[in-house]
């Protein structure tokens, strides 16, 4: 491997054989035990075409428990999620304005996330590499929001006795940036190194570290949440930002088989979210594919 990408001194090994005639095709240091890494999502994209189909669609239904009289809803608004691994905070953020539409300006109930279509055991975000902010270790959920991930925009400033700017994205009720950043001298680099994020008490996410001025801006990520709290704490945000008004509180739950469904969202097909799950490598998405397999196979037994 040439110097110039990086990775002189790594080691890679390729096996290849056509099914078809079982030719080896290519072999390269096949031998050799290496760790599979992202591979096992080609796996897991595989048996999620060949299982739920090119087309198939996750369905995030919208339902309420009770009539609307002058813009108020007397009862609770529930969404019933289906492990929809893509459903990002403008999908949302349409969702509950297609609420405001349907003439509802308060819930005079609840508004009830039911998360049921997977059950599962405790996800323990530091199990893989301890750093369980990191939103690649955020674990499977039935309605997860926006990958579990709050955006970080770092903006450093101009020399070492500068801090650096942060505008979080999107904005999550209930948790606080404590900014600790610091501009660096020197040459960017692999920019991401000296950056740090811890979750103190009352949801404080403390961010500390250094990012070099010759960086310039750059997006961070943090998952400060787990799945079921982030959910909750961003349905709560974005129903007050759409002018919602709310007499009790965002909570999980389970939809009554009485409700009436007022809406029903359909993410994209699954060919494309299984493409950009390849294409960023994503594991929260993978994560999701693997659970909603799990589910799908339960429900036929």
């Amino acid at each position: 491997l040439r110097a110039d990408t990086h990775l002189e001194g790594a080691r890679i090994g390729v096996f290849v054989r056509d099914l078809a005639d079982d030719r080896v095709v290519v072999e390269h240091d096949s031998a050799f035990g290496f760790m599979t890494a992202s591979n096992l999502k080609l796996l897991s994209a595989s048996v999620a075409l060949a299982t739920l189909g090119r087309e198939f669609r996750f369905r995030t239904t919208l339902v309420a428990t009770g009539p609307i009289r002058d813009g108020v809803l007397d009862g609770d608004l529930i969404l019933v999620g289906s492990g929809d691994p893509v459903l990002d905070q403008d999908r949302v953020t349409r969702l509950l304005r297609r609420v405001r539409g349907f003439g509802i300006d308060r819930v005079g109930g609840d508004i009830v996330l039911d998360a049921s279509a997977f059950s599962l055991p405790p996800h323990d975000p530091n199990a893989f590499d301890g750093r369980g902010l990191r939103p690649y270790n955020s674990g499977p959920y039935g309605l997860l929001m926006h990958y579990n991930t709050l955006q970080l925009q770092l903006f450093p400033g101009h020399d070492s006795q500068a801090g650096v700017g942060v505008s979080p994205e999107p904005g999550l009720s209930g948790v606080t940036v404590d900014n600790q950043l610091r501009t660096a001298a020197g040459p960017c680099g692999v920019w991401h190194r000296n950056l740090e994020a811890r979750l103190d008490a009352g949801r404080r996410l403390v961010l500390s570290g250094s990012l070099p001025a010759d960086c310039g801006p750059r997006t961070w990520a943090a998952a400060p949440l787990l799945p079921a709290d982030y959910s909750a704490t961003l349905t709560a945000s974005l129903w007050a930002e759409a002018g919602g008004r709310l007499n009790g509180r965002v909570m999980d739950g389970h939809a009554p088989l009485q409700a009436q469904t007022r809406f029903v969202h359909e993410s994209p097909p699954l060919a494309d979210i299984v493409r950009d799950m390849n294409k960023w490598s994503s594991n929260v998405i993978a994560r999701q594919l693997l659970a909603t397999l799990g589910a799908t196979a339960a429900s036929v037994r």
